[in-house]
C-alpha cells in the first residue's frame, strides 16, 4: 500500500439538492488527507479559497462514509448527514446561519425517502410532508411564519393531486379545488380574506373552461365569464358593488371589445380580444379617469411599446415590453415632465450592461 497525506484542488463533491440547501461543487475547493492507493481514506478536510474549513468527513477505498458535517463562511455549522458507501442515507439537516434548524429530511441509498421538514427562522415549521424514493407523496402542509397553515393537500408521484385548500393568515379559507397530473382541474372556489365567494368555475388540466362567476364581498355578482379551455368566448354585464349594470363590451365568441369597472361603476380598462384573448390597442385608467397605461397586447401579453402615467396625467415613463418584461431603453419622467433618467433593461427585468 502507499500511503500519502495531500492538498488535493479541485475536489468535486456530488450535488445533493434540497429545497432551499445545496451542497454544489467548487472548483478552487481544496482538500486535506491522507490518499491510499490513490483512493482517499480516513478523515478529510476542504476549505474555501480563504482558506476557511467548508466540509469535514471520513473517507473508505474512496467513498463517503459516517457523519459529514458542513459549514458557512462565518464557519458555523450549515449542514450535517451520513453517508454509506458514497450515497447519503439517514437523517440530514440543515440550519440557518443563527443556528437554528432550517430543513430536516432522510435518504435511502442517496435518494430522498420518508419524512420531510422546513422550518421558517423563528423556529415554527414552514413545510412538512413525505418522501417516496425521491418524490412528493401523501399529504403536505405549508405554514406561515406564525405557525398557521397556508396549504394542505397530498401530492402523487411528486405533483399535486386531489382536493387542496389554501387559507390566509387569519385562519380563512380562500381557495379551494382539484388538482389532476399537477394542474387545476374540475371546479374551483376562491374566496375572499373575509370568507365570502370571490369566484367560482372549472378548469380542465390548467385551463379555465365553462361558465364562471365573479363576485363582490358582499356577495354581489360581479361578472359572468364563459371560456373554452383558457379561451375567453364571452362575458356578461359588469355589475357594480351597488347593483348597477354597465355595458361589458361587445365581446363574442372570443372576438370583440371587452370594458372592465372598478367596484364603484369607473372604466377600467377596455382592448381587443381575438380567438379568446387580448390583441390590439388597450389602454387601463385611474379611478379618476386619467390613462393609468397604454399600448398593443399580443395574445394576452403586453408587447411593443408602452407608456405609463401619474395621475395628474404626465407621462410617467415610457418603453419596450416582451410578454410583460420591459426591455431596451425606457425614459422616466418626474410628475412634472421633466426627464429623470433613461435605464437599458434586459428581458427579465435587470438592467443591462451600458459599459
Amino acid at each position: 500500500m502507499k500511503y500519502s497525506l495531500i492538498w488535493v484542488a479541485c475536489f468535486l463533491l456530488p450535488i445533493l439538492t434540497f429545497s432551499q440547501d445545496r451542497i454544489t461543487p467548487i472548483d478552487s475547493l481544496r482538500g486535506r488527507g491522507e490518499l491510499v492507493d490513490g483512493q482517499r481514506q480516513g478523515r478529510w478536510l476542504f476549505f474555501d479559497q480563504s482558506g476557511q474549513v467548508v466540509q469535514r468527513g471520513e473517507f473508505e477505498e474512496g467513498k463517503q462514509v459516517g457523519r459529514w458535517q458542513f459549514f458557512n463562511e462565518y464557519g458555523g455549522l450549515l449542514g450535517v448527514g451520513n453517508y454509506e458507501n458514497g450515497e447519503p442515507n439517514g437523517e440530514w439537516k440543515f440550519y440557518y446561519i443563527n443556528g437554528q434548524l432550517k430543513s430536516s429530511s432522510f435518504f435511502k441509498n442517496g435518494i430522498r425517502d420518508s419524512t420531510y421538514l422546513e422550518y421558517h427562522y423563528n423556529g415554527k415549521k414552514s413545510v412538512e410532508g413525505q418522501y417516496q424514493s425521491g418524490v412528493e407523496a401523501g399529504v403536505w402542509v405549508t405554514y406561515f411564519e406564525s405557525g398557521r397553515v397556508y396549504s394542505a393537500g397530498k401530492y402523487k408521484n411528486g405533483v399535486k393531486d386531489g382536493l387542496w385548500k389554501y387559507y390566509n393568515e387569519g385562519g380563512t379559507l380562500i381557495a379551494e379545488g382539484n388538482y389532476k397530473l399537477g394542474l387545476e382541474d374540475g371546479q374551483w372556489f376562491k374566496y375572499h380574506d373575509t370568507g365570502q365567494l370571490q369566484s367560482v368555475g372549472s378548469f380542465v388540466m390548467g385551463e379555465e373552461d365553462g361558465l364562471w362567476g365573479l363576485f363582490y364581498v358582499n356577495g354581489q355578482l360581479v361578472q359572468e365569464e364563459t371560456w373554452d379551455i383558457g379561451l375567453l368566448k364571452e362575458v356578461g354585464p359588469f355589475y357594480t358593488i351597488q347593483g348597477d349594470s354597465l355595458s361589458a363590451g361587445n365581446l363574442e365568441n372570443g372576438y370583440g371589445e371587452r370594458l372592465t369597472y372598478y367596484a364603484t361603476g369607473e372604466l377600467e380598462s377596455r382592448g381587443q380580444y381575438q380567438n379568446g384573448m387580448p390583441n390590439g390597442a388597450w389602454v387601463y385608467y385611474f379611478e379618476n379617469g386619467k390613462k393609468l397605461s397604454e399600448g398593443p397586447m399580443v395574445n394576452g401579453y403586453q408587447e411593443g411599446t408602452w407608456t405609463f402615467y401619474y395621475d395628474n396625467g404626465t407621462i410617467e415613463s415610457t418603453g419596450m415590453l416582451e410578454q410583460d418584461e420591459k426591455s431596451g431603453n425606457w425614459k422616466y419622467y418626474s410628475r412634472s415632465g421633466k426627464l429623470i433618467e433613461t435605464v437599458n433593461h434586459k428581458r427579465d427585468n435587470t438592467l443591462a450592461d451600458e459599459s
